[in-house]
């Protein structure tokens, strides 16, 4: 029995100067820290930290001066400030994990946490105001390190990125608001488009659209993107089903009609294309995509009979001519108010001059075969 308890005591006296020596440096670095020399505060609990040994009151200390230092514009070697901020982060996880369930801990860790954000907030609001969007962006941007679950960071971040035409930067952040489950329509919308449009991401952005639609699937304008993208990513049917909602919803949408004509004609659905094209140019007289497409399937058709006539023996070609002639000048007149209207609303648009050359020509009208020749010499 005397051995076991001389034993327990050797132990005892064998870590009695190793935690007095760790308290020591977290005194002393604490001491350097009131007095405002924070360099030395730093060399001090850092060198503390290398020990395995480490207290949670040591890294609320560790974590208080790093915090001090990026307050007072102070630089540590080697470590931007976003690498100061990660230090106080996991300092502040650290000294939680070591007293779990410590509410005196988890106070301390909250009143730092919140001076700290406070800090980057006004710094964020500030650089804002001045309109120096990239230094908001990046001061926003470490709120979300200081505090990753709270929305506020990651919202204004991007909204400073996309301001400033950053579409790469602004990406992370609303994709971040979005794995949190935390995205709005807007948000999901903004996302989309920045994938679609400006990074060239069709795949991130029909992945997105398709989570949007899952999370809001009775909002039209999320439903509109998603049939976009899902159009442009060539999932037709998706997008078919998806845009026969819309029309439900909104029958007097000519953007929707167009789209409708668009699909139909890519599964080669000419038919119910061009009596979509109309439909929206009916909804909207000053469409130019409408007006070329449904003008542009009259002249290819007439084109398709002129190429076949061509391809025909010489005996039947004979035989066909009036018949298949009869037919070009009647898809060329249909053809000819659409593009029409194409060259007032785009008189510049060479494509549609050409064309309209070729028909007058046919049509046996030289004056106005002329003057779209012109037009087209000239743009």
């Amino acid at each position: 029995m005397m051995k076991r308890i001389a034993t327990t005591a050797l132990t005892i006296l064998c870590f009695l100067p190793y935690l007095t020596f760790g308290q020591k440096y977290v005194k002393q670095s604490k001491k350097a820290l009131d007095k405002g020399q924070y360099l030395e505060a730093e060399r001090i609990i850092t060198e503390a930290s290398q020990g395995s040994h480490m207290t949670a009151e040591g890294w609320l200390i560790y974590a208080k001066v790093y915090a001090k230092m990026i307050q007072q514009g102070i630089k540590k070697s080697g470590m931007d400030e976003s690498d100061m901020v990660r230090a106080v982060t996991a300092a502040w996880t650290k000294a939680a994990s070591l007293d779990i369930g410590n509410t005196i801990t988890e106070s301390m860790i909250m009143v730092d946490k919140s001076n700290l954000y406070i800090f980057f907030s006004n710094k964020a609001n500030d650089a804002y105001i001045q309109r120096k969007l990239k230094e908001a962006e990046w001061n926003f941007g470490q709120l979300t390190l200081i505090s990753p679950q709270d929305t506020f960071g990651y919202f204004n971040a991007a909204l400073c990125a996309m301001e400033a035409q950053d579409y790469k930067a602004a990406e992370p952040y609303l994709q971040s608001l979005v794995e949190m489950d935390k995205a709005s329509p807007r948000v999901m919308m903004n996302l989309i488009s920045i994938q679609n449009t400006f990074l060239n991401k069709p795949q991130a952005a029909y992945l997105t659209a398709k989570k949007a639609i899952k999370k809001y699937p009775n909002n039209l304008e999320v439903q509109k993107f998603f049939t976009q993208v899902a159009f442009q990513s060539g999932k037709s049917e998706e997008a078919n089903s998806s845009l026969q909602k819309l029309l439900v919803a909104e029958p007097n949408n000519a953007t929707l009609w167009l789209m409708q004509g668009i699909l139909a004609e890519k599964q080669k659905d000419n038919k119910q294309a061009i009596t979509a094209y109309k439909r929206a140019l009916e909804l909207n007289p000053n469409s130019y995509e409408a007006a070329y497409n449904v003008g542009s399937l009259y002249f290819n058709r007439a084109g398709d009979r002129s190429k076949a006539l061509m391809d025909m023996s010489s005996a039947d070609f004979n035989k066909h001519k009036e018949a298949y002639e009869e037919e070009i000048k009647k898809d060329f007149k249909l053809a000819l108010p659409y593009l029409e209207t194409c060259a007032k609303l785009r008189p510049k648009a060479r494509v549609v001059w050409s064309s309209l050359s070729a028909i007058y020509l046919k049509l046996d009208m030289p004056e106005k075969a002329k003057i779209a020749s012109d037009n087209f010499s000239n743009n």
